[in-house]
C-alpha cells in the first residue's frame, strides 16, 4: 500500500481525465512499458503470479481489496482522483488492483530491510532523562542496549531487483531508513555481473535449507558454485565444526547436515546428544555444555558461577574447533549475562573484566568470519566493547574494524555511537587503533 500512496501521484496526471476504468488500466500498462524511472519502474517489476499456488494468490488479493477500502473509506486519499470522470468505486477497484500487484511483485522483488532497536529489560521503566543526556548523547553504559536488529520492513527497489542470486552475493546492503545503499563486497572489475542474496548466504545458512527457500518462496532451484552436487557446503559446516576426544584420535569433524547441528539449543529436551566422531565413533560430550547452562539458572550470577563460566569457555576450546556456533553462543552467553549484572550495580571483581574481554573479543572474530567486519551485525556487537571502554575497563579491541562498521548503521545510529565514543572515550579510541 505504502508504494501505490508514494507512487500513483506520479502518473495521475496522465489518468485523471480518462472516462472508463479499463482506459485507466490500459494506460497504465502504456506508461509501465515506457521506461520512465520513479513508478513506472516498479510497475514493470518482475511477478511470478503464475507460479504462486491459488490459495496465497486469494489471500493477496483480499489483502488489497481490504487495504483498497480502507484507503477509500478512512483517508483522504480519494481527494487525488476527486475530478476523474469515473466513480469511486471504478477507483476503489483500480486501487485494489494495483496493491495486488504490488504486492505479488513484493513476494519475487521485495528486499526485506533491518533496524537496530534499543532493548528494554522486563518490568523496567525507563524515561528519556534515564537514557539520554541530550539528543542523540547517551548516557554512560548504555550503547550495548542498541543491539537488537529487527528486519521490520520490506520494499520495492528496482535498480536492486535487477540482481541475480548467488549463495554468495557480491553486495552488502545498508539501510538509512527506508533508504537501501548497495555495497560491492570485493573489488568488481568492469563487466562482472553483480549478486544479490535472496536467503541468508551460504555461511550462515546450508544449502539444502537454500534450496528449499528459493523453491518455495521464488520458485528456482539455485545453480550457483555453492549448490553444485559436488560443493560439500564447507563455507556453512566450518562454523559446525568438532574435535574428537578420544585419546590417539583428535580428528576435526563435523556431524551430518542431518542431525540438528544448533543441539545446545534443544538439550534441555534430549541430553543424549549422539554425534559421533566418524573415524573412532567416539560420542561428543555434552556433560559440560550443560554445567554451563545451569550456571545462568541461578537468579544471580555471582563470582563462583562467572569463574565457573568462564572456565568452561575456555575448555570447549578442546572440543570444538575454529569459529564453532556453539562457541558463539556461549560467548553471546556470557558476555551479555556479565552485562545485566554489571548494569545492576553488583560489584565485580576487576580480573573479571579482562575475562570477558577475551570472550569478546572472540565473538567478534567470529562475526567478522561468518558475516564481515561490514555487517550491521559487527556495529551491534561492538556496543559491548565500546561501553567497556568508556568505564576505561579494556582496550584491547580493533577499534579500526569497530569503526569500519559503523558504516553499515543508519545516519542518525551513527551519529549516536560517534557521540558515545566522543562523549566517553575521547582520544583513548583512537590511541587503542595504533596499539593493535
Amino acid at each position: 500500500m505504502h508504494t501505490l500512496i508514494r507512487g500513483l501521484p506520479e502518473i495521475l496526471s496522465e489518468l485523471i481525465n480518462i472516462k472508463s476504468p479499463e482506459e485507466i488500466w490500459d494506460k497504465i500498462e502504456t506508461i509501465t512499458k515506457s521506461g520512465k524511472k520513479g513508478y513506472p519502474e516498479i510497475l514493470s517489476s518482475y511477478n511470478n503470479l503464475h507460479m504462486i499456488c491459488p490459495k496465497t494468490s486469494r489471500v493477496l488479493a483480499l489483502g488489497g481489496i481490504l487495504a483498497a477500502n480502507y484507503l477509500v473509506t478512512r483517508t483522504n486519499f480519494p481527494e487525488l482522483y476527486e475530478n476523474s470522470p469515473c466513480s469511486q468505486l471504478d477507483w476503489k477497484n483500480l486501487i485494489s488492483a494495483l496493491i495486488f500487484r504490488h504486492a505479488v511483485q513484493m513476494v519475487a522483488n521485495g528486499q526485506s530491510g533491518v533496524a537496530v532497536t534499543f532493548i528494554d529489560k522486563p518490568y523496567e521503566f525507563l524515561t528519556l532523562a534515564d537514557v539520554w543526556k541530550q539528543p542523540q548523547h547517551l548516557r554512560k553504559r548504555l550503547l550495548h542496549r542498541f543491539r537488537e536488529i529487527d528486519a521490520n520492513f520490506a520494499g520495492m527497489y528496482p535498480y536492486l531487483s535487477l540482481c541475480n542470486h548467488s549463495c554468495e552475493p557480491s553486495l552488502r546492503l545498508n539501510f538509512d531508513g527506508s533508504r537501501l545503499i548497495a555495497k560491492a563486497r570485493n573489488d568488481l572489475k568492469k563487466g562482472d555481473e553483480v549478486f544479490n542474496s535472496y536467503v541468508l548466504d551460504c555461511r550462515n545458512n546450508s544449502r539444502h535449507n537454500r534450496q528449499e527457500e528459493l523453491k518455495s518462496i521464488y520458485q528456482f532451484e539455485c545453480d550457483c558454485k555453492h549448490c553444485q552436487i559436488g560443493n560439500n557446503d564447507n563455507e556453512f559446516m566450518k562454523f559446525h565444526q568438532y574435535r574428537c576426544s578420544a585419546p590417539n584420535c583428535n580428528k576435526v569433524f563435523s556431524p551430518p547436515q542431518t542431525q540438528d547441528l544448533r543441539w545446545w539449543l534443544v538439550i534441555e529436551e534430549n541430553n543424549e546428544i549422539l554425534i559421533k566422531c566418524p573415524k573412532c565413533k567416539t560420542a561428543l560430550e555434552v556433560d559440560w555444555y550443560i554445567k554451563f547452562e545451569d550456571l545462568f539458572m541461578a537468579e544471580v550470577l555471582d563470582s563462583a558461577r562467572l569463574t565457573e563460566a568462564f572456565r568452561l569457555f575456555k575448555y570447549s576450546e578442546k572440543l570444538v574447533h575454529g569459529f564453532n556456533d556453539l562457541r558463539n553462543h556461549m560467548a553471546w552467553k556470557i558476555v551479555t549475562s556479565f552485562f545485566e549484572i554489571w548494569e545492576d550495580d553488583v560489584v565485580i571483581n576487576e580480573k573479571f573484566f579482562e575475562e570477558v574481554a577475551n570472550v569478546l573479543n572472540y565473538w567478534l572474530n567470529h562475526v567478522e568470519e561468518q558475516n564481515d567486519v561490514e555487517s550491521i551485525l559487527y556495529a551491534t556487537t561492538s556496543t559491548f566493547a565500546l561501553d567497556l571502554m568508556a568505564e576505561g575497563k579494556c582496550f584491547n579491541f580493533d577499534t579500526k574494524k569497530i569503526r569500519r562498521s559503523f558504516d553499515m548503521l543508519s545516519t542518525e545510529l551513527k551519529n549516536i555511537f560517534e557521540n558515545y565514543i566522543q562523549d566517553y572515550i575521547g582520544d583513548k579510541f583512537d590511541d587503542a587503533s595504533r596499539s593493535i
